[in-house]
């Protein structure tokens, strides 16, 4: 009768001890696929300003080379700039 008392609690602890371990690892599991999703969203977020970084440099060149482009025109002697008129003769 005490046997029987005694291995049902050691059935029962060992239930509840397997269950403690299921519930951790499914925690874990959970904490690391959050961690995964975190790692994403920083690697995307780095993605963006480097590409917003790019965009700055790439219009910051066009800027400054429209800007050369407006001087040089502006240096040239008055009969070497273009007329203005496109229409070949």
């Amino acid at each position: 009768m005490i046997l029987n008392r005694l291995t049902g609690w050691i059935v029962a602890g060992f239930g509840f001890l397997l269950a403690v371990l299921l519930f951790v690892m499914g925690q874990r599991d959970k904490a690391k696929q959050k961690t995964v999703e975190v790692k994403r969203k920083l690697n995307v977020e780095k993605i963006n300003r480097e590409a917003e970084q790019d965009i700055a440099s790439a219009v910051k060149k066009a800027r400054e080379a429209s800007e050369d482009t407006k001087r040089e025109h502006q240096e040239r002697p008055v009969g070497k700039r273009p007329s203005g008129s496109l229409r070949r003769k």
